[in-house]
């Protein structure tokens, strides 16, 4: 049962990609009216601003630039304002009125937090030390498990002695599976039913997933894939609290793709298993399909957009299951696991991870995640320590017991840019979510290439936004430690899609080269000229050269020329960069520069299309790529050290 031609359909009888409406409708202006009298309003005293008063201030502020200017397009359709107002809202058809809890769950799956709100979830993997994180997590107060196997042909053996240190009865277990299991659904099943609790009061989730596996590893998917999936619902399926038909969309923001390719891809992926598996075993049901649906996301910096991810995706899931039959609550809203995107994460500065990691847990909590897992800061430098691990425990403990994320349910609700950006993330995903149903299916577009096609123009769009420095990632492409080296050969981060990955290898090359040579190739910033000028250029240089890992040093005496020459003559940089106002580029003579300190190559700070200087070596420019130009600059360094 493809649903290429489902209709989201409103009760004026319009369609979503014309006029965005799901569940209740109701009159906006009348529960203003009704809820924000003068009387009771927490905002009587203050006076309202009208829209054209804030536009007036936005233009007067923005100095000659377009409010256009302005506009954010964080995936390919998705164009989002810099400011929206209440008359941004369709008060006619807009949903945001509908309760917490209610359907389609677009302000979350629960009316209340009345219990100890979202899961905190320890990751964890059956190789060494597994049990020795296990006994931390446990002493940290995390309730929650999620537990990877590292075998290639897995057996209980290998979970049972973390799983043993897990009272069942009071914690999670997340269990992710390999995708040729020699242990099944039923098995497994048999082994939890032995620990003191009945199975059927199992809490957690089972993630065996061989479409989202072949999406990941570009494979073909797994010939009795879809089969042992099914039979994981039907191990599980008087298990009412553990969901065993988990679906793991991590790859997809990993490999570079957007929110919107998420949410298709993962409506996509429900809707094959809802057709294929009653098929595949005769005693399950659609309904035993649906009670038994997960899925876990990535989760990135994109603060407010990944708020309104979450939000669109139990909207969107909700009529996709609906279609199917759905009725119950279990059935229209699924189990979500967020867990932090390693294509967010730096080698270099490492510790702004931590800062990732938080906005990326907070915006999953606000977006109404029901389990949370982050990771180690460092996880994709060395893979984690115990110190590292409870530092991002404790980013959870800190959410909860200090912000008191848990305390209020939807507290996103109403704000109109994330209300705005929850429609348009949803109207995009379903119209890519129709486009995968018209190639056959999440099978057929995974094995035409059309789903890699359009993650692989989303990872180069990105790319090509970090090397313009459009994209800024802090410590990697813009404002650097220039003081931190690594070893680690360029080399280990072959095949890396993170988007610090390509910024990465080039300063891991200049860190091998500067060992190899026993010294690190330096530049010189010659200030000179106009203060606001040299200042700004300077500051513009230091940053561009810093991520490359090159050692930069600046003249002490910018007004004296002479002088200047005299220490550059003296410190014989490798390379020079002019930093001053266009017009004072006028005079220079490089050729002299050159004589006096040989070898050096010679760069501008400005524009080529402002300014040209005979004999200059470059320039360095807002907007330039700056990969290319600095692997080309470096590499006469690093080659002595590769022949």
């Amino acid at each position: 049962m493809k649903v290429v031609g489902l209709s989201f359909a409103a009760p004026l009888g319009k369609p979503l990609g014309e006029n965005l409406l799901f569940g209740i409708s109701m009159n906006f202006q009348a529960i203003r009216d009704m809820e924000h009298t003068p009387e009771n309003s927490l905002f009587a005293d203050f006076p309202s601003v009208s829209t054209q008063a804030w536009m007036d201030k936005l233009i007067k502020d923005l100095k000659g630039k377009t409010l256009e200017s302005l506009d954010w397009e964080p995936a390919p359709g998705l164009s989002l304002k810099p400011i929206y107002r209440s008359e941004n809202l369709d008060t006619q058809r807009s949903d945001i009125h509908a309760l917490p809890g209610s359907y389609p769950f677009r302000r979350g799956g629960a009316f209340a937090n009345d219990g100890e709100g979202w899961q905190m979830v320890q990751t964890i993997s059956t190789g060494t030390h597994a049990q020795a994180r296990m006994s931390e997590a446990l002493e940290g107060e995390i309730r929650a498990f999620r537990l990877v196997s590292e075998a290639t042909q897995q057996d209980f053996a290998e979970f049972k002695p973390v799983v043993n240190q897990i009272d069942l009865a009071a914690q999670a277990l997340h269990l992710v599976m390999d995708q040729a299991p020699s242990l099944t659904a039923a098995d497994l099943y048999m082994e939890l039913a032995t620990k003191d609790i009945p199975a059927s009061l199992l809490t957690g989730t089972l993630t065996y997933d061989p479409i989202n596996a072949a999406g990941a590893s570009k494979e073909p998917i797994n010939a009795n894939g879809l089969a042992h999936a099914a039979a994981g619902v039907h191990a599980f399926r008087k298990s009412k609290w553990f969901r065993s038909l988990g679906m793991d969309l991590r790859w997809v923001q990993d490999q570079g793709g957007t929110p919107v390719h998420e949410l298709a891809i993962a409506l996509a992926t429900a809707v094959e298993y809802l057709d294929q598996a009653p098929r595949l075993v005769d005693s399950i049901t659609l309904e035993d399909v649906l009670d038994n649906m997960a899925f876990t996301f990535g989760t990135g910096t994109l603060f407010f957009v990944e708020i309104a991810k979450y939000r669109a995706f139990r909207m969107l899931f909700a009529k996709v299951a609906q279609a199917f039959g759905a009725k119950e609550l279990t059935q229209l809203s699924p189990f979500v696991m967020a867990t932090t995107a390693t294509n967010v994460l730096s080698i270099y500065d490492r510790y702004n991870n931590l800062l990732r990691t938080t906005t990326a847990a907070m915006s999953a909590i606000l977006g109404g995640a029901e389990a949370v897992s982050v990771p180690a800061f460092d996880v994709v430098s060395n893979g984690g320590d115990a110190t590292s691990d409870r530092l991002a425990r404790n980013i959870q403990h800190l959410l909860k017991h200090e912000s008191h994320l848990d305390q209020v349910v939807d507290a996103a609700g109403g704000a109109y840019y994330i209300e705005q950006t929850t429609d348009a993330l949803a109207e995009e995903a379903w119209a890519l979510f129709q486009s995968i149903e018209a190639e056959g299916g999440i099978l057929a577009a995974l094995q035409s290439g059309i789903i890699h096609q359009w993650i692989s123009m989303s990872q180069a769009r990105q790319a090509k936004e970090m090397s313009t420095r459009k994209r800024v990632q802090v410590g990697v492409n813009k404002y650097p430690n220039t003081g931190e080296t690594l070893e680690r050969a360029a080399e280990s981060l072959a095949g890396d899609t993170r988007a610090a990955a390509t910024f990465e290898q080039l300063r891991l090359q200049v860190d091998a080269a500067s060992e190899a040579q026993g010294k690190r190739l330096n530049a010189g910033l010659w200030l000179f000229g106009p203060t606001k000028w040299r200042n700004a250029r300077s500051q513009f240089a230091r940053n561009l050269l810093g991520t490359a890992g090159i050692d930069i040093s600046e003249n002490t005496t910018p007004a004296d020329w002479e002088a200047s020459l005299t220490e550059w003559t003296q410190a014989k940089p490798d390379i020079l960069v002019l930093c001053s106002a266009d017009e004072a580029y006028g005079d220079l003579s490089i050729e002299a520069i050159k004589s006096a300190i040989p070898g050096v190559q010679i760069l501008i700070a400005g524009h080529p299309k402002k300014v040209s200087v005979e004999g200059a070596d470059g320039y360095v420019f807002s907007g330039m790529d700056a990969v290319s130009f600095l692997s080309e600059l470096v590499q006469p360094f690093i080659q002595p050290a590769n022949s």
